[in-house]
Parts: C-alpha cells; structure tokens; sequence
C-alpha cells in the first residue's frame, strides 16, 4: 500500500525510494526510534510502529513535499543503500518470515554467519519465496487457519506487543510461531 498525498494505492507499484543520511537524517532517526533489536545475532529488528490492514510495517515520509507510506522493509532497504535509489521494482522479501522485520544483513554479517533477514529481489524472488514457504496459489494440503492477510495481521500485532516493553524472547518466539494449530479440514 502506498499513500500519496493522501489518497491510498492499494494495488500500486511501489515508488522509488531514496533515503539519504544526511538529507534524511532526522527521518532516519524517528525510523530507528521505533525499531526494537533482539540481542542475538540471529534475531529480528521488529517495527513497534504502524502496521498496514495486511500486517507490514509503514512509516510515514515526505518527498518534494508530498506525504507518502512506504512499507517498513523497502525503507530499511533503501537506508542501507546509504542515498543510492532502491528502484521500484525491488521487493523487499522477509527471508526470516516476519512481516515486520527490518534487519536488513550486509556482507560482513553474511560472512559471519548471520542469515539475512530482509533483502532485495525482484517479482520472481518473491514468487519463489512464497512458494517455498508454501504460501500463494494453490490448494494447500493442511489447511491452517494462519493463511492470508487477516492471520499475518494477527501476527504482526502479536510480534509488535511482544516487544512493546523491549526484547523478550519467550514472548516473541510465541508471537512468531503464532497460538493456532494446522487442521485437516
């Protein structure tokens, strides 16, 4: 979802998106103030803030004087481009499967071992993902009740209030493994 001046773009491509440190630096600041980070290596940053009907993370900006709303993983993408565009046709693709994560994993992490979080692609990356999460198209062999918008909604609010009073992992493994259970039927 994109707001532009106010009217919403549900179905719209994503605009491109530059986040500048110096030019953005005070935007960059209220982004960071609502980021909760896990003491490990291998654990989310979460978005605290506002999440979309669909249960992504959106932050409000301004651009040439138009107010924008830009999901919170395309804005985490763009800043670590450090001012360079992130086009409009990169998706940001959550490869921990947290709709609100913003950790996004440079090279030296990856060498480390740090799995990446969220990264760049294209439609087709995306597709892909979906599929080997088994999320998308098609019949599902196990239905589960945590399918679709209205669930990673739920979700997302859940992961958001376990960390309303900062890092608990007991509380955000919960939130990520969700309460409901895989049915047959």
């Amino acid at each position: 979802m994109i707001t532009e001046g106010g009217r919403t773009h549900r179905s719209s491509r994503p605009l491109p998106l530059r986040v500048d440190p110096v030019e953005h630096a005070d935007e960059i600041v209220r982004f960071q103030r609502r980021i909760v980070m896990g003491p490990l290596d291998t654990d989310c940053h979460v978005w605290s803030g506002g999440l979309s009907d669909d249960g992504y993370g959106v932050f409000r900006i301004t651009r040439d004087g138009v107010r924008h709303v830009v999901r919170t993983s395309r804005y985490a993408l763009a800043l670590s481009l450090k001012g360079i565009v992130l086009g409009p046709d990169v998706f940001a693709l959550h490869e921990c499967d947290n709709p609100i994560c913003v950790r996004t994993t440079c090279a030296e992490e990856i060498t480390r071992g740090v799995r990446p979080h969220v990264v760049g692609g294209d439609r087709r990356d995306n597709m892909r993902h979906m599929a080997r999460m088994r999320r998308g198209g098609g019949r599902r062999a196990i239905l589960t009740r945590e399918a679709g918008a209205v669930s990673r909604a739920e979700r997302s609010r859940a992961i958001r209030a376990a960390v309303a009073d900062g890092w608990d992992a007991d509380l955000v493994a919960a939130a990520l493994l969700g309460a409901r259970q895989p049915t047959l039927w």
